[in-house]
């Protein structure tokens, strides 16, 4: 988790949500990071990078709308 959260420090990002837990079923640890109001070029970035850490094999991406608009 620490090459992870790594990632987030070095651009002085700070994550809305971090959930982590280990599967059941594989034994694998699954980290669910969300950030707030971060460019879609920062969040690539952010996304290629935290690819390229030995030990990670998946990472998933998305974005939300913003909130209800007036």
């Amino acid at each position: 988790m620490a090459r992870i959260l790594e990632q987030f420090a070095k651009r002085g990002l700070m994550p809305t949500r971090w959930f982590s837990d280990i599967d059941p079923d594989t034994g694998l640890l699954q980290t669910d990071i969300q950030l707030a109001g971060v460019p879609s070029a920062l969040g690539e970035d952010v996304e290629r990078c935290l690819g390229a850490i030995v030990g990670v094999s998946q990472v998933l991406t998305g974005t939300k709308s913003g909130g209800p608009k007036s």
